[in-house]
């Protein structure tokens, strides 16, 4: 990106917003690993907004590397927020970053309780496709909130994967609603 169109002092002024121009602005920070904007960073840590502490603790990340595991604790204690906003922002936060996010993470999030967070999950599996969540997202077809998202990322997985959980899930015992929407996922998704 070039520095000149946006300027160090206008990514200071942008990140001390309450807005997602603070968020993008943060994020540019640790992308550009523009260091002598950390104290801009820092002072985002108590942020209110869940999305600006989770892209401060997301961009601190990406300039310290991992010497300092206290700031990806932060993010990873984000994830296991009692309130769905932190735990969204963190999921979000941490796909974006290399090595953080993980296979059981990724997991718990596709079985929270909250819709919000399971579509963020969702979004999330459909870009790190991981065949051990298929079950999972197979499950979330059931929910017509989450039906659109579950079937992207049921596509992005192997088809013989995706055709294997889609096929756990017409079981007598699921849902009748689960099993049609099953069966309009198999029309959908590209399959062997």
């Amino acid at each position: 990106q070039d520095k000149t169109i946006v300027t160090d002092e206008t990514l200071r002024r942008l990140a001390a917003k309450d807005s997602i121009e603070a968020i993008e602005a943060i994020r540019l920070i640790g992308s550009r690993k523009t260091d002598h904007l950390r104290e801009a960073v820092e002072g985002r840590l108590n942020a209110v907004q869940p999305a600006i502490r989770a892209a401060a603790y997301g961009t601190l990340t990406r300039l310290n590397g991992a010497r300092m595991p206290d700031v990806r604790e932060a993010l990873e204690n984000m994830l296991h927020s009692p309130k769905a906003e932190e735990r969204v922002a963190a999921l979000d936060e941490t796909s974006r970053i290399e090595g953080i996010l993980t296979t059981a993470m990724l997991g718990d999030a596709l079985g929270d309780p909250s819709r919000v967070v399971r579509i963020k999950a969702l979004q999330t599996a459909t870009a790190h496709p991981c065949e051990q969540h298929a079950p999972l997202i197979a499950a979330a077809l059931g929910d017509s909130t989450l039906f659109a998202a579950a079937r992207d990322a049921l596509a992005a997985l192997p088809p013989v994967t995706a055709l294997s959980a889609l096929v756990d899930q017409l079981e007598k015992s699921t849902p009748v609603s689960t099993r049609k929407a099953v069966l309009r996922a198999m029309k959908i998704c590209p399959l062997p």
